[in-house]
């Protein structure tokens, strides 16, 4: 992107004028595009197709000269902004014809302006003068023009393309296949014959072109020709293996990795495995296990035992899929993991995995590192006795609510949420008056909001009331939370016909009365609608 900011940049003459008013700071490269194009742009393609023959050439030739330096894959985004921009003369210019003879002769870029045109005539005329040309330079216009929305424009760019498409092009179509991704407009017989010329045409020397192209680019052009190669081009895929594996892109890493074994000799391939299954990506892990078991299945099990010690969930699974036919018992392994933990990572990855492989007996083996001194080894620790046994360790993961670490507190309301109604109102609320750490408040208002539908309501307006103006920031904040989950009740009302106590209604309209104005006046009055008519003289205590 800083290429084709630099390119407009200087293809606009962005200099110091007072005429031009600066981009506000923040708009971002397409404000400043639109900012380049309301004030430069129009003029100086006015000049080029309204001026002299002489005049009108050197501002094309100009802004050709620049353009050569744009990034292929930059190239359509260019296009948009010059075409919109000639789109101000709506006939064809009486110089266009001068303008077209003099381009011919001024090389690909001076015409490749000429094919942004709005005007398809001209656009026509421009392609049959790329057409002449024949040092590659014309490629990627012609590659452009292919997916014109006028046919005759799209039918003479698909002539031309073809017409070059030889040994000596592999280069210059290896750089064109940015552009390859939009041919929509082509029909399908005549797109699926052109990938398979140029697949042709790339294949030759190995691959050499593509693996050249493939060395100078990035992001997402870099994709666009490893996928090239892969899905077209099975000449190419050794190159492509050898510079993929080492990719600063985790994508085309994870695209290789289960080519690595077709592409390459075993002796040069294990290696290659063996580093890619420690890489830091657990999806290229994950496919380097795979690829190890299916080629190399005694290598193999060293790193898939250490698989199940990863902290990537998927690479655990796929580790224990992979050792299921040793018929081993993935829940022992882990409770022997977390007696030789030497670190918390390995405790917690130790302890989520008991998790995802034991019983409701197993929790008694997670139980004691609640209190470990790693907030990390704590957190998973309070998943993992909570996934195998919720209900026998509810009562205990409430008392974490108030760890002083923000993120065990959050794991224990989010396991929580479930067995509130299990908890109690009351003991929700004696944690609340007695919380000592402000994220203790903040994570007790789902729980308060889980309970059942007239135990929640009382509850949350109580905490919703504490916000009033002498209220902390903090407070105030619990209070918010509050007021946004009585919101929720008010909204969601009808989803649930459970039946209010005596007791029940009697308690939410003293808590109403209690919180005063306190507690937002609509959302007062919603409640009031709510119970407005539920006799307390009908109910059962």
């Amino acid at each position: 992107m800083s290429g084709l900011r630099g390119f407009l940049g200087r293809l606009f003459g962005r200099m110091a004028s007072a005429s031009v008013p600066s981009t506000p700071a923040g708009a971002g490269v397409f404000g400043e595009l639109t900012n380049l194009y309301d004030y430069e742009l129009p003029e100086k393609l006015d000049a080029a197709f309204t001026g002299s023959g002489d005049s009108a050439i050197a501002a094309v030739r100009r802004m050709a000269g620049l353009l050569a330096e744009v990034r292929t894959d930059d190239l359509p985004r260019v296009e948009v902004r010059i075409r919109s921009a000639w789109r101000l003369a709506s006939r064809r210019p009486d110089s266009v014809d001068t303008l077209l003879e003099n381009a011919r002769s001024s090389g690909a870029d001076v015409l490749g302006v000429v094919s942004f045109h709005a005007n398809g005539f001209v656009r026509e005329a421009a392609v049959n003068g790329l057409a002449t040309l024949r040092d590659g330079s014309e490629l990627r216009y012609l590659f452009l023009r292919l997916n014109d929305w006028v046919p005759p424009v799209r039918i003479a760019a698909h002539r031309a393309v073809l017409d070059r498409l030889g040994v000596d092009s592999a280069s210059a179509v290896a750089a064109s296949l940015p552009l390859i991704g939009r041919l929509a407009r082509l029909p399908y017989e005549d797109r699926a014959s052109l990938i398979a010329r140029l697949a042709q045409v790339l294949a030759t020397g190995g691959g050499a072109a593509l693996a050249a192209t493939l060395a100078s680019s990035w992001g997402e052009t870099s994709r666009l020709v490893v996928r090239f190669a892969i899905d077209h081009v099975p000449d190419a895929l050794p190159e492509m293996v050898r510079r993929g594996v080492s990719a600063p892109d985790l994508v085309i890493r994870k695209w290789v990795t289960p080519l690595v074994v077709p592409a390459l000799p075993a002796d040069a391939a294990l290696p290659v495995l063996q580093r890619l299954a420690a890489d830091s990506s657990s999806l290229v892990r994950r496919e380097a296990f795979l690829a190890l078991q299916r080629a190399f299945p005694h290598d193999a099990e060293p790193f898939l035992r250490g698989g199940l010690l990863d902290a990537s969930a998927a690479v655990r699974e796929i580790s224990r899929f992979l050792l299921r036919e040793q018929h081993l018992d993935f829940s022992i392994l882990y409770q022997a993991a977390l007696r030789d933990g030497s670190n918390a990572h390995q405790l917690a990855t130790a302890l989520t995995g008991l998790a995802e492989t034991g019983t409701a007996s197993d929790a008694d083996h997670a139980a004691p590192y609640l209190f470990h001194p790693s907030p990390r080894v704590r957190r998973a620790a309070v998943k993992s006795v909570m996934t195998l046994a919720g209900e026998a360790f509810a009562d205990r993961v409430v008392a974490m609510l108030q760890d002083r670490s923000r993120a065990v507190s959050a794991a224990a309301r989010n396991a929580l949420r479930s067995h509130a109604p299990a908890v109690g109102r009351d003991r929700l609320m004696e944690l609340f008056a007695g919380a000592t750490v402000p994220h203790t408040r903040e994570h007790l208002i789902p729980l308060l909001a889980a309970l059942s539908k007239w135990q929640s309501i009382t509850a949350l307006v109580h905490v919703a009331a504490a916000g009033g103006e002498a209220a902390t920031a903090a407070e105030g904040k619990v209070a918010s939370l509050a007021h946004a989950c009585i919101r929720d009740w008010n909204r969601n009302y009808n989803r649930s016909q459970a039946t209010p106590t005596r007791t029940e209604i009697e308690q939410l309209v003293a808590a109403l009365t209690a919180a005063g104005e306190s507690l937002d006046e609509s959302i007062a009055t919603e409640i009031r609608f709510a119970i407005q008519g539920l006799s307390i003289t009908d109910r059962k205590a």
